[in-house]
């Protein structure tokens, strides 16, 4: 949410404005800092949210998040070892297993959303809908 950082970093490794997505610059920007060997500190610093989105809209900004993360990825403008997330569906991918998680996750999808939607989700779950959800891409 919030992030402090000099002006000549900054002005060495911007946002990359060429991406029109929603969805993960972050993630790229924190590469490309890692890029240039810029030490980077993390701080608490917690945050009130107002007005929580429904799971709907969650899920809904989780798939066009997912959307571009495999865009980043195909185009190489992030390795896929940089996240779990990216080794995972790099697994995937080299096991040649991306058409059966497709299948499986078509096929779950309405349990996993339902979790999703219930008082306790799941994040291992979370994360399997999100691993599927790009398989199915």
């Amino acid at each position: 949410m919030n992030f402090l950082i000099h002006r000549t970093i900054f002005k060495k490794v911007t946002f990359n404005e060429k991406l029109s997505f929603y969805g993960n610059e972050d993630v790229l920007f924190s590469y490309n800092l890692k890029q240039e060997k810029v030490f980077i500190e993390h701080i608490e610093n917690w945050i009130y949210h107002l007005g929580i989105q429904t799971t709907g809209i969650f899920l809904e900004k989780t798939r066009e998040s997912s959307n571009a993360f495999l865009f980043l990825l195909e185009n190489k403008l992030l390795p896929h070892n940089y996240t779990p997330y990216g080794r995972a569906y790099k697994l995937v991918v080299d096991l040649k297993l991306k058409k059966v998680i497709s299948i499986l996750f078509h096929i779950a999808k309405p349990l996993l959303i339902k979790n999703l939607k219930s008082k306790h989700p799941s994040m291992f779950l979370f994360d399997l809908y999100r691993l599927g959800y790009i398989c199915s891409l």
